[in-house]
């Protein structure tokens, strides 16, 4: 992932998600890990949308996929 380039999540959907709910947003078909992050989306950082706080990981998934999982 070029580090120019920003994170945008569109939530279409209504109401609130059970807490541990996890989204696949890249998945890696590669047996590397991703190289570079988005520049609004760090490892680990949490945002909000739609009342659910979501939580990007680098390492998801299968360990080396971008996943956002429901927080709260």
């Amino acid at each position: 992932i070029n580090s120019d380039v920003s994170f945008t999540f569109i939530d279409s959907g209504t109401g609130t998600l059970p807490v541990g709910t996890a989204f696949t947003v890249i998945k890696n078909t590669s047996g590397l890990p991703i190289s570079g992050r988005f520049s609004n989306l760090a490892q680990g950082s949490v945002f909000t949308s739609n009342g659910n706080k979501f939580k990007a990981n680098y390492i998801g998934g299968s360990g080396n996929d971008l996943t956002l999982k429901v927080v709260q």
